[in-house]
């Protein structure tokens, strides 16, 4: 990424580089480990790179579990919690706000922590209509339109989707217009998540019908189908 040179990164308690992650944003390379205050690497002058933590205010800890970066927005994840810290669209660094899933309606119904953010591509991928993608250790994603979090009225649900619970906070890869995810199954997309129909957003149903000799025993419905929803 740095075209030049490399640099090691050493983390305290020996935290193994596979817990590492990063994302490329305004020439500058973030990464996030858990443990460590978040990290910038940088181009500081000619043939120099300098790495240091990133400069926020807000967050009583600097310590993220993931980086991400959204429409233009960097994002980052508390560690162990449904919500995540986001700066102003373009910026990185300066005071950083908290978007809490827990006290967002209709957008998980299982729980868990919030293991990384993606773009979900729309447009392939050209611009600022992607879709953001969430993800939860529990295998449930969370998908918004929204170009900044800090406007309420930008913000749009579109439904969470559920399937297996992703490996660890590097799973997710964009190819083509979609999202390849690792998961504890295997290697899926975004969009066979979407075909298999398994949804828990407060919008969509799954339904079976119910047994019709158990319904004639219970009910009188004659000429009605009846479903358990």
């Amino acid at each position: 990424i740095l075209n030049e040179r490399y640099e090691v990164l050493t983390s305290k308690d020996g935290y193994s580089s596979g817990n590492w992650t990063a994302c490329l944003f305004n020439h500058r390379v973030f990464l996030a480990n858990s443990l460590d205050d978040l990290q910038v690497i940088y181009n500081s002058g000619v043939d120099t790179y300098t790495i240091e933590a990133v400069d926020i205010t807000g967050p009583t800890s600097k310590a993220f579990s993931f980086v991400s970066v959204v429409n233009s927005q960097l994002v980052f994840g508390e560690n162990s919690k449904l919500s995540f810290w986001y700066l102003p669209v373009g910026d990185v660094q300066g005071e950083a706000s908290q978007f809490d899933l827990d006290v967002a309606i209709g957008t998980t119904r299982l729980g868990g922590s919030l293991v990384q953010m993606a773009n979900l591509p729309r447009d392939s991928g050209m611009g600022m209509q992607d879709y953001v993608a969430m993800f939860t250790d529990k295998g449930e994603i969370i998908v918004y339109q929204c170009t900044d979090f800090s406007d309420p009225t930008k913000i749009t649900y579109h439904g969470t989707y559920l399937t297996m619970p992703f490996i660890g906070y590097n799973f997710v890869t964009e190819y083509m217009n979609d999202l390849l995810l690792m998961t504890i199954g295997g290697v899926t997309t975004f969009q066979d998540v979407v075909s298999a129909g398994v949804s828990v957003s407060t919008d969509r149903l799954f339904s079976a019908p119910i047994n019709d000799s158990w319904v004639e025993n219970n009910f009188n419905l004659n000429g009605y189908k009846s479903l358990v929803v």
